[in-house]
Order: C-alpha cells, then structure tokens, then sequence
C-alpha cells in the first residue's frame, strides 16, 4: 500500500507554537506521531515523505527513519536543508488509479498543470483540497499519514460536493 505525508517536523519546536499542534512537547508530539504512523503503515508500505520531515535538536533522524515502519521516500521540503534527508528529489511523478500525480512539497513550485492532481504539502492548515491540489501534510490528516486509496475517495467526495 502507498502513503503520503508531509510537514511532521518531528522535533520541530515552533510546530507547538506557531502552528500550534495539540501537544505539550516535542517529544510528546514526536513519540505521537511515531505511534500513529506505524499504526497506519505496515513494513510493506510505501511512504512518501513530500518535505519537512525533521527539523530541531530530539531524535536523531536514523533512529526515527529507524523506528517508523515500512520503505520511505523522500521529497525535499524548504525545512530540509541542514536535518540529514539529504535528499536530491525536488518531485515525483506517478501514475495510480488512473491518475497522473505531482508529488512536491510546495504547491507554488508547480511549474505547470499537465497533471490530473498535485499531491503536497507546506500549507500546514490551510486547506486540504484546492482545485487539483491535495495537502498531504499532517496538521489536515489528524496527525497520520494517509493512503492513496483515502486521498482519491476524499478528493471526489469533496469535488462532488463543489459541483453541487
């Protein structure tokens, strides 16, 4: 099974603050998140991580990659930089349930629209559908990373409900 998430920043700080996310600690937040996760995503799965993985001093990023279940992709966030991705993926193109899909992590870096929907992150709570933009990130997911299968169903719930 494929999942998709974005913005965890685990150990981030300013995620209580400025966001602000419902725990008390960072290591509150991250031990949560860890939990959830590996609640959904099984040692088969597939996870794209569309930015933001990490950021801060807490768990150090093998331990964490370490300890969250299944194969990880990674897709570089603006939080990326200095937390140990390193990753060289700006974005991913795929292709499932019939659909072309953009994976990114800011919806602004979509350089053109030749795509069926951009899955992405960076939003935080903004939204979570936008016309054929879907934010993966966790602040919108109830703290979990969700399935393609869960996406797709959601996206044309809701663009059935703006047609109407």
């Amino acid at each position: 099974m494929y999942f998709f998430t974005s913005d965890t920043h685990y150990s981030d700080i300013e995620m209580l603050q400025v966001i602000p996310r419902p725990f008390k600690t960072i290591e509150q937040m991250d031990e949560a998140l860890i939990k959830r996760f590996n609640e959904r995503v099984k040692p088969e799965d597939t996870t794209f991580f569309l930015g933001d993985f990490r950021q801060g001093k807490g768990i150090l990023f093998n331990e964490l990659v370490k300890r969250l279940n299944g194969n990880k992709i990674f897709i570089k966030g603006n939080h990326d930089l200095n937390n140990k991705t390193k990753t060289i993926i700006e974005s991913i193109i795929i292709e499932h349930f019939g659909y072309k899909i953009l994976l990114i992590h800011d919806p602004k870096n979509v350089k053109n629209n030749g795509f069926d929907l951009v899955f992405h992150g960076h939003v935080h709570k903004l939204w979570k559908y936008k016309k054929k933009m879907i934010n993966v990130g966790v602040d919108v997911w109830d703290y979990y990373p969700v399935s393609i299968k869960t996406i797709i169903n959601g996206y044309l719930k809701w663009e059935k409900q703006i047609k109407s």
